[in-house]
Protein backbone atom coordinates (compact mmCIF):
# COMPACT_ATOMS: atom_id res chain seq x y z
CA UNK A 1 0.00 0.00 0.00
CA UNK A 2 2.86 2.59 0.84
CA UNK A 3 4.60 1.57 -2.27
CA UNK A 4 1.82 2.71 -4.35
CA UNK A 5 1.17 5.51 -2.64
CA UNK A 6 5.09 6.36 -2.58
CA UNK A 7 4.58 5.96 -6.78
CA UNK A 8 1.58 8.17 -6.81
CA UNK A 9 3.01 10.70 -5.21
CA UNK A 10 6.33 10.12 -7.56
CA UNK A 11 4.27 10.45 -10.47
CA UNK A 12 2.64 13.82 -9.42
CA UNK A 13 5.84 14.89 -8.32
CA UNK A 14 7.24 14.63 -12.11
CA UNK A 15 4.32 15.97 -13.40
CA UNK A 16 4.48 19.24 -11.24
CA UNK A 17 7.95 19.17 -12.32
CA UNK A 18 7.36 19.19 -15.85
CA UNK A 19 4.56 22.08 -15.21
CA UNK A 20 6.96 24.04 -13.79
CA UNK A 21 9.80 24.15 -15.57
CA UNK A 22 7.51 24.69 -18.90
CA UNK A 23 5.96 27.58 -16.70
CA UNK A 24 9.16 29.00 -16.12
CA UNK A 25 10.14 28.89 -20.16
CA UNK A 26 6.91 30.96 -20.60
CA UNK A 27 7.90 32.81 -17.94
CA UNK A 28 11.09 33.77 -19.30
CA UNK A 29 9.38 34.54 -23.02
CA UNK A 30 7.34 37.29 -21.25
CA UNK A 31 10.25 38.88 -19.74
CA UNK A 32 11.86 38.92 -22.85
CA UNK A 33 9.15 40.37 -24.44
CA UNK A 34 8.87 43.04 -21.82
CA UNK A 35 12.38 43.64 -21.91
CA UNK A 36 12.33 44.64 -25.53
CA UNK A 37 8.87 46.41 -25.02
CA UNK A 38 10.79 48.49 -22.48
CA UNK A 39 14.04 48.84 -24.54
CA UNK A 40 15.90 47.58 -22.03
CA UNK A 41 19.22 46.43 -23.63
CA UNK A 42 21.59 43.35 -22.31
CA UNK A 43 24.21 46.19 -20.95
CA UNK A 44 21.91 48.03 -19.18
CA UNK A 45 21.55 48.08 -15.21
CA UNK A 46 18.74 49.70 -13.64
CA UNK A 47 15.37 49.27 -11.24
CA UNK A 48 11.86 49.95 -13.52
CA UNK A 49 8.43 50.10 -12.47
CA UNK A 50 5.43 48.79 -14.25
CA UNK A 51 2.49 49.20 -12.93
CA UNK A 52 3.27 46.69 -9.27
CA UNK A 53 5.72 44.97 -11.56
CA UNK A 54 9.30 45.89 -11.18
CA UNK A 55 11.56 44.76 -13.70
CA UNK A 56 15.65 44.85 -12.21
CA UNK A 57 18.57 44.37 -14.11
CA UNK A 58 21.90 44.01 -12.72
CA UNK A 59 25.17 42.50 -14.18
CA UNK A 60 27.03 39.59 -12.11
CA UNK A 61 30.77 40.48 -11.99
CA UNK A 62 33.20 37.13 -11.48
CA UNK A 63 36.73 37.63 -9.95
CA UNK A 64 39.18 35.89 -12.01
CA UNK A 65 42.00 35.89 -8.85
CA UNK A 66 44.81 34.95 -10.66
CA UNK A 67 44.45 38.13 -13.32
CA UNK A 68 43.15 40.24 -10.83
CA UNK A 69 46.12 39.79 -8.48
CA UNK A 70 48.54 40.33 -11.95
CA UNK A 71 46.88 43.67 -13.10
CA UNK A 72 46.98 45.17 -9.24
CA UNK A 73 50.63 44.36 -9.09
CA UNK A 74 51.21 46.15 -12.40
CA UNK A 75 49.34 49.09 -11.10
CA UNK A 76 50.66 49.04 -7.84
CA UNK A 77 47.57 48.68 -6.68
CA UNK A 78 48.09 45.07 -4.35
CA UNK A 79 47.33 46.45 -0.94
CA UNK A 80 43.90 47.49 -2.51
CA UNK A 81 42.57 43.69 -2.89
CA UNK A 82 41.74 43.09 0.28
CA UNK A 83 38.89 46.38 0.15
CA UNK A 84 37.37 45.04 -3.30
CA UNK A 85 37.59 41.28 -2.96
CA UNK A 86 36.61 38.94 0.03
CA UNK A 87 37.05 35.21 0.43
CA UNK A 88 34.24 33.01 0.73
CA UNK A 89 35.37 30.57 3.16
CA UNK A 90 33.36 27.01 2.30
CA UNK A 91 33.91 23.47 3.85
CA UNK A 92 35.22 20.48 1.59
CA UNK A 93 32.77 17.29 2.22
CA UNK A 94 36.00 15.48 1.15
CA UNK A 95 38.84 16.95 3.26
CA UNK A 96 36.49 16.98 6.15
CA UNK A 97 35.79 13.33 5.51
CA UNK A 98 39.69 12.47 5.27
CA UNK A 99 40.01 14.19 8.52
CA UNK A 100 40.17 11.53 11.83
CA UNK A 101 37.18 11.33 13.75
CA UNK A 102 39.32 13.39 16.59
CA UNK A 103 40.30 15.75 14.10
CA UNK A 104 36.86 16.45 12.86
CA UNK A 105 35.59 16.92 16.70
CA UNK A 106 38.50 19.35 17.32
CA UNK A 107 37.33 21.75 14.35
CA UNK A 108 33.01 21.26 14.85
CA UNK A 109 33.05 24.26 16.90
CA UNK A 110 33.73 26.22 14.29
CA UNK A 111 30.76 25.12 11.49
CA UNK A 112 27.41 25.63 11.94
CA UNK A 113 25.24 23.18 10.02
CA UNK A 114 21.46 24.23 9.10
CA UNK A 115 19.29 21.37 7.74
CA UNK A 116 17.89 22.78 3.88
CA UNK A 117 15.08 21.09 1.97
CA UNK A 118 15.11 18.05 0.53
CA UNK A 119 15.83 18.41 -3.15
CA UNK A 120 14.44 15.95 -5.96
CA UNK A 121 15.90 15.70 -9.19
CA UNK A 122 14.30 13.35 -12.43
CA UNK A 123 16.49 10.59 -13.10
CA UNK A 124 16.79 8.65 -16.28
CA UNK A 125 15.12 5.59 -16.25
CA UNK A 126 17.05 2.65 -16.37
CA UNK A 127 16.18 -0.29 -18.87
CA UNK A 128 15.14 -2.56 -15.54
CA UNK A 129 12.89 0.43 -14.28
CA UNK A 130 10.89 0.98 -17.91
Amino acid sequence: MAQRDANNLQLEWQTLKLVEQEAARKRREVEDQLCELLEIKETDELSKDIGLLRVTKKHRTTVNPNELQRAAKRAGLIDKLGQVTRVKVELDARGWRALTEEQRAALAPGLEVKPQRAGFTIKQPTKEEQ
